[in-house]
């Protein structure tokens, strides 16, 4: 055994790598609402009752909302969209960060940490 007194110890360089789940620092998108929901076809009509609003969301719209029964992140709900629908996934970045800006807009979702989150 080494002990702190020992000049001749040798010197202990190697660091080690706590391994990290990048995940947990990716924002995460949840739910800030509670709508009112119901389908209509492959869409839904959803009414913030409160608030007074009502919303149409399209069926790409619609499903991200569904995922977002618990809290997602970006590339969560990017995978399954590319797995839902015939999209590039250059097209889905594009439209699924306009779709969740809007819903931020609205006060629909809210993003938050990743270590908050789940």
């Amino acid at each position: 055994m080494l002990m702190a007194e020992d000049r001749h110890a040798p010197e202990l360089t190697t660091r080690y790598a706590v391994p990290r789940d990048d995940r947990m620092n990716e924002p995460y998108y949840e739910r800030a609402i509670d709508l009112l929901a119901a389908d209509v076809g492959d869409e839904l009509v959803a009414l913030d009752a409160d608030a007074g609003h009502c919303y149409g969301f399209n069926s790409v719209a619609a499903s991200v909302w569904r995922q977002l029964d618990q809290p997602r992140t970006f590339d969560e709900l990017k995978t399954a969209l590319i797995d839902e629908y015939d999209v590039s996934e250059e097209r889905c970045v594009a439209d699924l960060s306009e779709l969740l800006e809007d819903f931020v807009a609205r006060k629909l979702l809210r993003r938050t940490s990743g270590l908050a989150a789940r």
